[in-house]
């Protein structure tokens, strides 16, 4: 992932000090929470605090475009060696996610574009969807394998133009993706279907 290194470095920040923030969020409330340091004197520890704050918070905020371009992929991928059909989808998203939801309810501000991610339920259910009919699609065709009949050669070309579009144009962020999904189901049962016959039938 090229924007993998950017993201562990935030993510490792924002769990570090969502850490310290929980431990020292009353000290914050304080003005003046005056510490002895190794060096004799005092030093104000609120400063400390909000400036950690600072940093890391514009580092996560820097982080978000990157960590959002992940959506703009497509659902579905090929790979270039197996020639298997892969799920498409960046586990960025999920800790971009899960950061978020930190930030909210330490009541620290959040920008708005992180706020649209907020999905996690929906993108779950895409992704566990669609593994199921990657998974199902690879079945039929390895039976299709064994029963050696051309009849099903239409049927694999029309699942494979309705799985096209989400190889081609279909992103974590497009709005029919349910549809999609419900036409891609819809032809596994048939095709499944009638793989099943067909195979029942060379075995008269």
């Amino acid at each position: 992932n090229p924007h993998r290194s950017m993201c562990d470095k935030v993510s490792n920040v924002v769990a570090s000090a969502c850490g310290a923030w929980k431990k020292w969020s009353d000290a914050k409330a304080l003005p003046q929470l005056d510490v002895c340091v190794a060096g004799g004197g005092m030093k104000t520890m609120t400063i400390g605090l909000v400036a950690l704050e600072y940093l890391w918070h514009q580092a996560w905020v820097q982080s978000i475009d990157q960590a959002k371009s992940g959506l703009q992929a497509t659902l579905i991928i090929r790979h270039p060696e197996d020639g298997k059909l892969y799920v498409n989808f960046d586990r960025e998203i999920m800790q971009l996610i899960r950061e978020t939801k930190c930030l909210i309810r330490m009541d620290i501000e959040v920008p708005e574009s992180a706020r649209l991610v907020l999905r996690e339920d929906k993108f779950k259910s895409y992704f566990n969807n669609l593994t199921s009919a990657l998974e199902q699609y690879a079945a039929v065709v390895e039976m299709v394998l064994l029963v050696t009949s051309p009849l099903p050669k239409p049927q694999l070309q029309d699942m494979e133009r309705k799985i096209q579009p989400g190889m081609v144009t279909l992103t974590w962020t497009s709005m029919n993706i349910d549809g999609y999904l419900h036409r891609i189901h819809s032809g596994l049962a048939k095709l499944d279907d009638l793989v099943i016959k067909i195979r029942d039938l060379s075995l008269i």
